[in-house]
């Protein structure tokens, strides 16, 4: 079976998402947990699942809570790339715009402010065009880029559980 490796972004999307839903009510924070650890562990057993996203990269809903796992599947790796939560896709879009800041955060992966964020997703666009889209296209692509170039290192699923269990368990 595949293991499932993780972007660094993408796991401090998840810890960030889980820290939203603490604050909203006691419990909610593993409740999300409970949603997305089972839906990787779906992906692992059955990569052919989720729907197209672009190209080789898939999408899987989270159940019951307004995220989706984007990965890629690899030769011997399941690859999650982004925990992107719907309303933070039109902010990504506008994050994305100028050229000036993608041009910025291509330079320098590391320093890119997580989609999950709240502050991201406080702000919404009413228009969920192909821009939104392409602005995800974007944002998968440089992650992987990042990875293959070897610019960040993927974190271990195993590893990922544990740090969130160890911070909300």
């Amino acid at each position: 079976m595949r293991s499932v490796d993780w972007h660094p972004l993408a796991r401090e999307e998840l810890h960030e998402a889980a820290e939203t839903y603490k604050t909203q009510r006691s419990g909610r924070d593993s409740r999300f947990l409970d949603a997305v650890l089972p839906t990787t562990e779906l992906i692992r057993r059955f990569p052919l699942l989720g729907h197209s996203v672009h190209g080789e990269y898939k999408g899987v809903v989270v159940h019951r809570f307004p995220y989706t796992v984007i990965f890629r599947v690899r030769v011997k790796s399941i690859q999650v790339i982004v925990i992107a939560h719907e309303a933070g896709a039109a902010v990504l879009a506008s994050t994305l715009s100028a050229d000036q800041d993608r041009d910025v955060m291509r330079r320098n992966p590391s320093s890119r402010r997580s989609i999950g964020s709240p502050g991201l997703q406080a702000e919404l666009l009413s228009d969920r065009s192909e821009k939104i889209d392409r602005a995800w296209m974007d944002e998968v692509k440089c992650r992987y880029e990042a990875y293959r170039a070897g610019k960040i290192r993927t974190v271990d699923h195993e590893e990922v559980v544990a740090r969130f269990q160890a911070r909300f368990g």
